[in-house]
């Protein structure tokens, strides 16, 4: 039976080392979703190098036990390399994947998550106002899904609240002039708004 390969094009969510040679790597992409791969990897030897949080690229995949896929292949498109460079940039980056890796189980159509996925990491990339990029990102994911958010997490905030939002979601990052504590409450507040009514793991 001749052996059944399938090429995605992903962003890398997570990863951890399993083992002394093979990391296990979370992926999502456009058409398949999320993906739960698993990377062998040899010390020294040219052609192994592992795939890197926020790196997106081209993964030549064959299916393995419990649902996983070995890598067979990666062709790295697009390493975000300033991200870790600025902590606050990495922190407010670090805590949108890991809620979106959170819930990628729960995403039916793939292709909106992932226009989201991509434009949130390059405007982390970017490093400007980090805080308000997790803010509309989680903003977006949720429309992007389905969900009401307009119509019922932006309507209920009070009227100081609905008016911080619309200045967040409508001006570019450039031209935000919000301080980040009253950023915060408002990620906050829509981070319990995602888990009461639309079943996000945060």
């Amino acid at each position: 039976m001749p052996e059944r390969f399938e090429t995605i094009r992903a962003t890398v969510l997570h990863r951890e080392l399993t083992g002394e040679s093979h990391f296990r790597i979370h992926t999502f992409d456009a058409v398949k979703g999320g993906c739960r791969l698993l990377f062998r990897y040899t010390k020294g030897k040219r052609g192994t190098t592992p795939p890197d949080l926020f790196d997106f690229g081209e993964f030549v995949i064959e299916p393995a036990k419990g649902g996983s896929w070995f890598v067979k292949e990666f062709r790295l498109e697009r390493g975000r390399l300033a991200i870790p460079k600025k902590y606050d940039v990495f922190q407010y980056a670090c805590r949108f994947i890991e809620i979106f890796r959170r819930n990628t189980e729960h995403i039916h159509e793939a292709e909106g998550p992932a226009e989201v996925l991509d434009k949130a990491l390059d405007a982390f990339e970017n490093g400007i106002r980090p805080d308000v990029t997790l803010f509309k990102s989680l903003y977006l994911l949720a429309r992007s899904e389905g969900f009401p958010v307009k119509e019922q997490f932006i309507a209920d905030l009070p009227s100081s609240g609905r008016a911080l939002a619309a200045e967040l979601l409508n001006r570019p990052l450039s031209e935000q002039t919000a301080p980040p504590n009253k950023v915060e409450p408002l990620i906050h507040r829509i981070q319990a708004w995602l888990s009461g009514h639309a079943d996000f793991v945060i």
